[in-house]
Formats: structure tokens, C-alpha cells, sequence
């Protein structure tokens, strides 16, 4: 089974050449981030130098284009707060910063994030090569570049990858319908809704 899954790599190689295999990965403690990523560019502080109960979300698409990174943590026993960054650029030649923004939240709805956060992360990493319902291999190329960080009780879990049943495709919504709330608070203001806050879309 192992070669045959080997060969089938190797041909997914010939066949599309521009194309990179995107798997998942995931560990334990904090992440290096790569020389050309958005966690890069912003120069990312560690989980651990921002506090002991953070949520760390960010993209970085294979082919290039707009990145996000998108932080919240818990500040004090009312609220949380965090940083949220924008980008242009490709992970072969490096990201530019575009924008970036501080964002708020309550106490209670932070709970709420990272306890639905967490429920994903629970389900665990799909592998590199996942599978689907009836069994078949999912060869994913490309894609969005997901990467989740969560920082709680002194420890760090990370986990890459977007492929068939990835947790982190729950946590892009789950943070960019947070993200939305949150700035429709302002933009309701001036008559716009950037997307109904029961919306289920990715927003990052």
C-alpha cells in the first residue's frame, strides 16, 4: 500500500508541476515560522509573549495573492483583544504588509471562540494524505495555506493544512465570522453590512 501511495504522489508531481501537495501538519510548542510567510512579515511574536490563553489564525495561499493574520487573546476577565494584519504577496518571494487593525471582544464571547477553537483542534490531524467517507485518498495541491495556533495552560498545538475534513477549515469560519461581528459594529454606522453575522462563509 505504501508504494502505491508513493507512485501516486509521484505522478500528482508529473501531472502538475506547478502544483504543491498540501497536506496537514501539526506539533507541539511554538512554530518557526518559514523565511517567505506571513507569520514572517509581521514578525510574529511568540504565543508565549503574548499571553497564556491566545488564538492565532493565518493564511498564506500557494499561488499568491492576499494573506491574513488574524490574533485574539485574553487581556483581562472582561475582554479579549488581539491584532489583525493584511497582506499581499506569494510564499516564494515574500509578503508586504498592507493593514492592520486591533480588535476587540467581550470576556463571553471570547469563551465562546475558543472553546468552539478548541472542539475543532479535538478532532485531531487528518494526515497528510486524508481520506473521505467511502475511503478514497484526497490529494489536495495548493490551497489557502490555513495555519492554527492556540496557545492554553502553558502549552502550544499548531496545525497546517486545509485538505478534506481539516479542522481548520471550521476555524477560518469561526474567526472570520468573529472578525465580521466585529466590524459591523462600525460599518452598520455608515448604512454597510459586510456579511449578515450569522453568515457561515469563510471571511479571512
Amino acid at each position: 500500500m505504501r508504494w502505491l501511495v508513493l507512485w501516486l504522489m509521484g505522478l500528482a508531481a508529473l501531472a502538475l508541476p506547478t502544483a504543491v501537495i498540501a497536506g496537514a501538519t501539526s506539533g507541539s510548542g511554538e512554530l518557526t515560522p518559514g523565511r517567505h510567510t506571513p507569520l514572517r512579515a509581521i514578525h510574529a511574536r511568540p504565543l508565549t509573549d503574548i499571553g497564556d490563553d491566545v488564538i492565532r489564525f493565518s493564511t498564506g495561499p500557494a499561488l499568491g495573492g492576499l494573506a491574513s493574520v488574524i490574533e485574539i487573546h485574553r487581556s483581562d476577565a472582561k475582554r479579549a483583544s488581539g491584532d489583525v494584519y493584511f497582506l499581499a504577496g506569494h510564499n516564494a518571494r515574500g509578503w508586504e504588509r498592507q493593514g492592520q487593525l486591533k480588535w476587540f471582544m467581550s470576556s463571553a464571547d471570547y469563551d465562546k471562540l475558543a472553546s468552539a477553537v478548541d472542539a475543532a483542534l479535538a478532532k485531531g490531524d487528518p494526515g497528510m494524505l486524508p481520506k473521505t467517507k467511502e475511503g478514497d485518498i484526497l490529494l489536495c495541491t495548493d490551497g489557502p495555506g490555513y495555519l492554527s495556533e492556540r496557545r492554553l495552560n502553558r502549552k502550544t498545538h499548531w496545525l497546517s493544512g486545509f485538505c478534506g475534513d481539516n479542522p481548520n477549515n471550521d476555524i477560518a469560519s469561526l474567526m472570520g465570522q468573529a472578525l465580521t461581528t466585529y466590524l459591523n459594529r462600525f460599518t452598520r454606522r455608515l448604512g454597510v453590512e459586510l456579511l449578515p453575522d450569522n453568515d457561515q462563509r469563510t471571511a479571512p
